[in-house]
Formats: C-alpha cells, structure tokens, sequence
C-alpha cells in the first residue's frame, strides 16, 4: 500500500513500458506531463520517462512492467492516460486473471515475472500493489 508513509515516490524504468490501473486519487506525473488520477483510470509510460505519483493517503493500484521485442516498438513514445472509458474494467480484469494464473517461471521465460509486489519500482513484474 503506498501513500501511508510518503506522499510521493519517483521511478524511472529504462527498458520497461509501466501499465497501471488505479484504484485512488492523486497525480502523476510523466515526464513534463501530469495528470489528475481518480480511480478507474489507466496510464501507459514508455521506458526510460520518469514518472513521479503524487499520493493522498492510502494509495493501491494493479501495475505491469513488460518490454516490448525489438522490431516491434510502437511509434509513439510518449505516456497515455486513460479514463472514463467502458473497456477499462474489462481490460484490469483481464490483468487481475493473468496475475493470479500464470507461474512466476513461466512469465519470466517470457521476459517477465508475475508475482504480488509492494514495490512499483521493480522491472520486469507483473504484480499488483
């Protein structure tokens, strides 16, 4: 759980995309962009873009790190932020399922490891905080 003993935390992942579902209020910040969290929404952040959460007190959110295979980078490389849209739902679902089924080795085969964390910061998880 974050936000009880500090009220902001800064990472940067230089080889991992970060993929969040949040289930508070606060801000976060991404690169010179911020945006206003409330629960619900979603933000994709690219490798190596710093990302900066602003808590308001207990704060859990579900969170993948994952690389993406050279040759198939995406053009954009700036972070998204999505909210109000009705797949979301559906979408951090479908997380919460692959976290609970899928073994550590086998996803660390893959290039990542799936396990509960209390720790955002670590590359290559898919975990929930």
């Amino acid at each position: 759980m974050h936000g009880r003993q500090v009220k902001q935390e800064t990472y940067q992942l230089p080889h991992h995309w970060s993929l969040h579902f949040y289930g508070y209020k606060g801000q976060i910040d991404c690169g010179d962009i911020s945006y206003t969290l409330k629960p619900g929404a979603c933000s994709i952040v690219p490798p190596g873009m710093p990302i900066t959460f602003h808590y308001e007190g207990p704060s859990e959110h579900l969170y993948s790190h994952f690389s993406i295979p050279e040759g198939t980078k995406p053009k954009n490389t700036q972070s998204e932020f999505i909210q109000n849209n009705a797949r979301l739902p559906q979408l951090k679902s479908l997380l919460t399922g692959a976290i609970a089924l899928t073994p550590a080795r086998q996803l660390k085969a893959l290039g990542s490891t799936a396990r509960r964390s209390r720790h955002p910061g670590e590359c290559g998880q898919l975990a929930q905080a």
